[in-house]
């Protein structure tokens, strides 16, 4: 897993250049002055912060929100209005004029994602006039600067705040899940290290919001099981898959090490890039004693 890169570390020129995956070593002179000026016009032209949120829910909706706590602050992150007929809208603050970006989802099942005015993604959902059903995804969010948007959160405005420790959500890393579901039912599983989650049941479909990191770059594992025949010789591997601590889950099975590999290998490049670039496997046989 790569170093978290703060807020703090792009006001300097040495942390931006590591958000940029630029080496300094490498770089001419020349070469390096360029980088400067980049950095430098871009400090001059910061958006102005936002300030104290004044959010507040219309009679019959309500707000839940997710804050990073830090400086003695509480920084607004995103968050999700429920509407007085049953719709929903995922917000994030932004100060940069006509930057309104969110997701929604209607009544008639009509769920889009918008920025600056345009849609960018329209899909057709299950209805929310009736019974919900199972889960449905209002996304994830990647890529904070809570204290340069400088959206204070006030909590009053909200039915609820999901609380998030610094060194989680930053300009590269950590996402926030947003999920609906029936009552009892677990959101879609989501390739990351959950590290908060809450869920908010004040009304059908309930509302499940995830806070996640990188999962680390050796917690993907395989183990392989031989199955053995009667004169105790190898016939097959089952392979099985465990990804941060969780519970193995079995991929198929194999005649051999090697194909078990190739397998695995396949695998792990079918795993979206929330994954991380890196990634350092361990194959370990589990062979259970032979019986006499």
């Amino acid at each position: 897993m790569s170093e978290f890169i703060s807020e703090n570390d792009l006001n300097t020129f040495e942390g931006w250049l590591k958000y940029q995956a630029i080496d300094p070593a490498i770089l001419t002179p020349d070469e390096l002055q360029q980088w400067k000026s980049i950095f430098d016009e871009n400090q001059k032209n910061k958006d102005p912060k936002m300030g104290l949120l004044k959010l507040k829910a219309r009679p019959g909706e309500k707000l839940y929100g997710v804050a990073v706590r830090d400086d003695g602050n509480l920084w607004l992150v995103l968050w999700v209005r429920r509407n007085r007929k049953g719709e929903f809208f995922v917000m994030v603050p932004r100060a940069k004029s006509g930057w309104d970006p969110h997701n929604s989802y209607h009544l008639d099942g009509t769920f889009h994602a918008k920025s600056f005015g345009h849609k960018l993604e329209v899909q057709q959902r299950q209805p929310l006039t009736g019974n919900f059903r199972d889960t449905e995804h209002l996304g994830a969010y990647g890529g904070y600067g809570p204290k340069t948007v400088g959206a204070i959160c006030d909590p009053s405005a909200f039915a609820g705040v999901v609380k998030v420790p610094p060194g989680i959500l930053g300009p590269k890393d950590g996402t926030i899940v947003v999920d609906l579901v029936e009552p009892d039912h677990e959101p879609r599983c989501w390739p990351f290290k959950e590290v908060v989650r809450q869920t908010f049941k004040d009304d059908v479909p309930w509302i499940v919001i995830r806070i996640g990191s990188e999962i680390p770059a050796d917690a993907i594992k395989l183990e392989l099981h031989p199955i053995r025949g009667k004169d105790g010789a190898v016939d097959l591997y089952d392979m099985y898959v465990t990804v941060d601590r969780g519970a193995p889950e079995w991929i198929g099975s194999r005649r051999t090490e090697e194909q078990c590999k190739d397998a695995f290998d396949a695998y792990c490049r079918s795993l979206p890039p929330i994954y991380g670039k890196g990634r350092i496997t361990t194959i370990e046989i589990k062979t259970p004693p032979i019986k006499p």
